[in-house]
């Protein structure tokens, strides 16, 4: 028998396999599929190396005419063949690691037959306890025939682009892609349910991003609801209605970017007396374990916390599972800002109070179209926008949203200011180097 079980290699089961093996705890890590997780192997890092391709590309086309002269374009196949330089010992090389540790690697597709007990490729393996991190996968949609669409694991695939995709959805997932598909060479279509595309994020920079995405010529469509897919030629036709008006929209390919939902299913938790959701995950409390079976924990985007489903927080989830596993839940979960990007470019970034909340509250916004400051402006970049959200009273900062080429970098250090709740005033008072985005934080206070 184990002392510890953790089902899933991404970020948050490797930190808890890691920690709990580095106790003495008998462990053992389980995934389906090679190790690693979605965010080095399907996700976070290969899609930002294909990303970065489109930012020096626009970022050589602003200049053009202005200093810089001659044409640059993206060479897909050369593009994706770097980008596996990234992953492609990625598995083997964590799986040799997690065996010299002493940890117990095991493939395939674990189920609970009972509260201690799992099946693996028809092997009763038993454990004290269990860490489930399984991550998370494309949400089933009610659209006919959506077993055309490729996920975002497919896309990241791709041997060839295709010269027209049409993305279902209008989550990060569907606006990264599609920037640098159009950036590649691609016609490209966004198809959003609802008015309002990338939940979660500042509506009004929201807007400007999509008025931004037009204009370099990715075509989103609000309210925009895709009801059938069929195959037509080599491509597909979507069968769409618009405020109640029928559409047709035709690609080579069609990408699911509508959402993610846990990994629960296939694990049969019922068997094990684990109470969870499909559509949010499993049932934990304060010290991540869940509700109905006090030998499971759960970390990362397959748990039902208030975190949200990023990888740096599954990392620090499982900080807390493995805290609370050694010390017999001594630690219940305190969640700080988040900070989150969309990476489109430019690229969307927000942590902590919306401005919605904001107005609500009656607290200062504060919003700069910064397009004509030196930062931006030497760059030729003519989208550029930062808000701040000030709690005067208090004389802190409790929110911040930015859509510019700096926002990702911008973004990390309002989180610091928020987390550690560095007066407002004081930003002023700090001497950043110049000319650099940190040193315009004194003008927004």
């Amino acid at each position: 028998m184990y002392d510890v079980i953790v089902i899933g290699s991404g970020s948050a089961g490797m930190t808890t396999a890691g920690s709990l093996n580095e106790a003495g705890w008998k462990t053992a890590i389980i995934d389906e599929r090679p190790f690693g997780g979605t965010c080095a192997l399907r996700g976070c890092d290969p899609k930002k190396v294909l990303i970065h391709a489109s930012e020096v590309l626009e970022q050589a086309q602003r200049l053009k005419g202005l200093g810089l002269e001659g044409s640059l374009s993206i060479h897909w196949e050369d593009l994706m063949n770097f980008k596996r330089t990234f992953v492609q010992e990625v598995p083997e090389t964590i799986e040799q690691s997690l065996k010299d540790s002493g940890i117990d690697t095991l493939h395939g597709r674990a189920r609970f037959i009972d509260r201690e007990t799992i099946e693996l490729d028809g092997r009763q393996i038993k454990s004290k306890k269990f860490v489930l991190a399984t991550g998370a996968s494309p949400a089933e949609l009610p659209v006919e025939g959506a077993g055309y669409m490729l996920s975002s694991d497919d896309f990241l695939e791709l041997d060839h682009l295709p010269s027209s995709i049409v993305f279902i959805g209008g989550g990060y997932i569907s606006f990264e892609f599609a920037h640098l598909a159009k950036r590649a060479g691609a016609d490209v279509h966004i198809l959003q349910r609802g008015g309002r595309a990338l939940k979660g994020f500042d509506t009004e920079l929201v807007e400007k991003l999509i008025d931004y995405s037009e204009s370099i010529g990715v075509h989103v469509h609000l309210y925009t609801e895709a009801a059938e897919i069929i195959p037509e030629g080599q491509g597909y036709k979507v069968h769409a209605e618009k405020e109640g008006t029928a559409e047709t929209f035709y690609g080579d390919i069609i990408v699911h970017g509508s959402g993610r939902t846990p990994n629960v299913k296939a694990l049969e938790l019922e068997n094990a007396g684990a109470a969870y959701d499909e559509k949010h995950g499993i049932t934990v409390n304060e010290y991540l374990q869940n509700t109905t079976n006090e030998n499971i924990y759960a970390a990362g985007d397959c748990a039902d916390t208030s975190g949200s489903p990023l990888t740096p927080l599954a990392g620090f989830e499982a900080g807390y599972v493995s805290t609370n596993l050694l010390e017999n839940n001594s630690t219940p979960i305190h969640y700080g800002p988040i900070a989150s990007a969309t990476f489109t470019v430019p690229g969307l970034t927000a942590v902590g109070m919306t401005g919605e909340k904001a107005s609500a509250n009656g607290l200062s916004i504060v919003t700069e179209d910064v397009s004509s400051w030196f930062t931006y402006k030497h760059k030729n970049e003519k989208t550029a926008f930062v808000k701040l959200i000030i709690d005067k009273e208090r004389d802190t900062v409790v929110g911040a949203h930015a859509l510019n080429s700096d926002a990702a970098s911008f973004i990390n250090y309002m989180t610091l200011v928020i987390q550690h709740e560095i007066p407002a005033s004081s930003l002023s008072q700090t001497m950043f180097a110049y000319p650099t985005n940190a040193s315009d934080l004194q003008y927004f206070v």
